[in-house]
């Protein structure tokens, strides 16, 4: 369940290892004899190791970092990426604690995995061809993975790519049907959506609540921290998304 940008973040920690040591850490957890330590070949393992496999490489890390540090040729690179890792591990949902990997929000788990098919998705859409909602779903991790974190501007960004892509979809909608475009604004195009059938009154509504719940000067919740808000906050944008893309692609 970890997105791209976290596998990728977990490789850079990899490369910082001697690479005597890195080849008995992927067979010991993932069963994978890589033949050398070169970043494409972890890559394709960090991409193709089961998430359960990937959760132990990931808790010796950052479970036994004294000890597997002193296989870093240049300790202070593999400090500054390990403290990357835990960041974008974060961002993702996930922390080590006590030798086991958990999760910081139950709901936010699937994110990861969401934004990811976004981004396999969205190129080969009309709705994303100056790359900007890709950028906004990017920056909106990198927000929430930097130290210290920015939660707010993460899911500000996060909720700009939902209104984004809504809007969007409006225009192109009307264009393609030959209808006056919508104004161009988040409620104008949510109504126009709905009233030519690409989405239905209950998923409206359902947007619409989550834009207004995830809006600026929405507080966080009782019984929920800053950075649990965000999770969940970015999770509802993102499942937004996603929605809204496939709407847009089946009308």
């Amino acid at each position: 369940m970890l997105s791209n940008q976290t596998r990728a973040t977990l490789v850079q920690v990899l490369r910082s290892l001697s690479a005597d040591a890195v080849r008995p850490l992927f067979m010991k957890h993932c069963e994978y004899d890589i033949e050398d330590a070169s970043t494409d070949i972890l890559l394709r393992a960090a991409r193709e190791a089961p998430a359960d496999q990937m959760a132990g490489l990931l808790v010796e890390l950052l479970s036994n970092s004294t000890a597997i540090r002193e296989d870093a040729p240049t300790k202070y690179v593999y400090d500054a990426r390990l403290a990357d890792l835990r960041g974008h591990l974060r961002a993702d949902g996930f922390e080590v604690l006590e030798d086991a990997l958990v999760r910081l929000v139950p709901a936010a788990e699937p994110v990861a995995q969401i934004r990811d098919e976004l981004d396999a998705t969205l190129p080969s859409s009309d709705l994303d061809g100056d790359g900007a909602v890709r950028q906004l779903l990017r920056d909106s991790h990198l927000s929430c993975s930097r130290t210290p974190p920015d939660f707010n501007a993460g899911t500000t960004q996060a909720r700009i790519a939902l209104e984004t892509l809504v809007r969007r979809s409006a225009a192109m909608v009307a264009a393609r049907r030959g209808k006056p475009a919508p104004a161009d604004t988040w409620g104008a195009a949510l109504f126009f959506l709905r009233s030519e059938a690409v989405i239905e009154q209950p998923e409206e509504e359902a947007l619409a609540k989550v834009y207004t719940l995830i809006s600026p000067g929405a507080h966080v919740p009782k019984g929920l921290t800053t950075e649990q808000w965000a999770l969940l906050a970015r999770t509802f944008a993102v499942s937004g998304a996603y929605f809204v893309v496939r709407q847009h692609l089946a009308a």
